[in-house]
């Protein structure tokens, strides 16, 4: 959410509304509050068509109360992405959204670059195609294989975006615990001294 205000003290009390309305009792609000921009993150199964149906009612919410009550936007640094693009035309309004449609085209006539990821025809292609991730369980309630190979799922799915930072030369630790690979690696051996 991002609103050009001074004072989001009514528009977070809204939103955490929402998340109580919507049963999302372990919802974080976090981000830049001085600039009027944050972020939230639930957490969320989405493997039944109940709980998508549950995450709809609340992203539609979510749009309203941003766009329609407060006059705010979407997102702010992060940019659009697939799960606010249905909104954008709400967000900007139908002349400015044909403009840029219109200038997509004229650069990406074919549409190869980012398709359906700002501009998208589908209004719901924000509940399909979930990335699901592993649901981890207590240490006590696994093996220390399935912990491992956990790690390892982990670890795959976090390279690229560790490669990126790494090439970018602005990924060289994470708060101050080292590497990916030496935090991977010590996360392995605390796994081995509880044999």
């Amino acid at each position: 959410m991002r609103k050009p205000t001074e004072d989001i003290t009514p528009e977070t009390l809204d939103l955490q509304q929402l998340f109580v309305e919507h049963n999302y009792p372990d919802a974080v609000i976090y981000g830049h509050a001085l600039e009027g921009n944050y972020h939230f993150i639930i957490n969320q199964s989405l493997s039944t068509d109940e709980e998508v149906a549950r995450y709809h009612r609340l992203i539609e919410e979510v749009a309203e109360l941003v766009v329609d009550k407060y006059d705010g936007s979407l997102k702010a640094e992060h940019g659009t992405g697939r799960n606010m693009a249905p909104f954008v035309e709400r967000e900007w309004g139908a002349k400015a959204y044909e403009m840029m449609c219109r200038v997509k085209r004229a650069f990406d006539s074919e549409n190869l670059l980012n398709p359906g990821v700002i501009f998208n025809d589908d209004k719901e292609c924000y509940l399909k195609n979930f990335k699901q991730l592993p649901i981890l369980h207590p240490a006590d309630d696994a093996s220390e294989d399935v912990i491992r190979n956990r790690i390892e799922i982990y670890r795959q799915q976090t390279a690229i975006v560790a490669d990126y930072y790494t090439k970018q030369q602005k990924y060289s630790a994470i708060n101050g615990l080292g590497t990916m690979d030496e935090v991977f690696e010590r996360l392995c051996q605390v796994i081995d001294q509880k044999r």
